[in-house]
């Protein structure tokens, strides 16, 4: 349960903050990265799937100029 509040305190610090979508982007994936990597210390090892995906997105993103999150945060406001 502290975790959770943590993780929330650190969302809104962040929101708090103006910065580019880009900027959030590299956050969102290196807060995933993380706890991927806690989950799969402490769950599973099956969780690495995740890093894997993260990883895989940011490359594509790369090449193609497309990145989903960036979709929704635009939506978002």
């Amino acid at each position: 349960m502290q975790v959770y509040k943590h993780i929330r305190m650190l969302l809104i610090l962040i929101s708090c903050l103006p910065m580019k979508i880009e900027s959030f982007i590299r956050i969102l994936a290196g807060c995933v990265v993380l706890l991927s990597v806690a989950l799969a210390h402490f769950v599973s090892p099956w969780w690495l799937l995740l890093t894997c995906l993260i990883g895989v997105n940011l490359v594509q993103s790369v090449f193609t100029g497309f990145c989903p999150p960036s979709l929704v945060l635009r939506k978002l406001g």
